[in-house]
């Protein structure tokens, strides 16, 4: 008895623990910038010119304002527009440019569109960086939006799958000791 309750010590121990990780990392106040590139498209204007287009999005997915926020170019094409209209400053660099935000407040995104000769699209962006880190690329993939009834029933499934399998694993375990003790004892 002893044995079993040192066990389900040491598991609630581990158990809180990785819950203050997740709950700290999920409700943490800090910005978290993603970017993703939309796919890169071609317009043939002559024979011999080619325009192409992408776009950037950018976008605070944290709980804190994100600060001098820059996006570094490489080569910043002459054709470009920022979307929505918000207040932006372009600042030369050293080995490019860079458009410089004052601020994206949590949930705030920004898009990018450029045009630009072919042969510049892998030689555009650099990093995208603001006070307290960089940003993470992400894939841009097109999703289908389920309704909210069928997300609730979705998790109402996921946690009745994830309460049977817990029940049954300490089930398991519980029986596994009981039968080792067993063992102990007839030796």
């Amino acid at each position: 008895m002893q044995d079993i309750r040192l066990f389900l010590e040491i598991v609630a121990i581990f158990g809180s623990s990785v819950l203050t990780w997740y709950l700290t990392k999920k409700f943490e106040r800090k910005p978290r910038l993603i970017a993703g590139l939309t796919r890169a498209a071609h317009i043939r204007i002559s024979k011999e010119q080619i325009l192409s287009n992408h776009t950037l999005i950018v976008r605070n997915d944290g709980k804190k304002e994100a600060k001098n926020v820059q996006i570094i170019h490489l080569n910043l094409p002459e054709l470009y527009q920022v979307l929505p209209a918000v207040p932006y400053t372009v600042e030369d660099l050293k080995d490019g440019k860079a458009i410089v935000f004052p601020s994206l407040v949590p949930g705030e995104e920004i898009t990018i569109c450029y045009m630009y000769p072919e042969f510049l699209f892998g030689n555009i962006h650099g990093v995208i960086k603001h006070d307290e880190g960089q940003a993470k690329y992400i894939n841009i993939l097109l999703t289908r939006e389920y309704s909210p009834r069928t997300l609730m029933g979705m998790r109402c499934l996921m946690l009745l799958g994830i309460i049977t399998i817990t029940y049954w694993l300490v089930l398991l375990i519980l029986r596994s000791w009981d039968y080792i003790l067993t063992l102990d004892k007839t030796l």
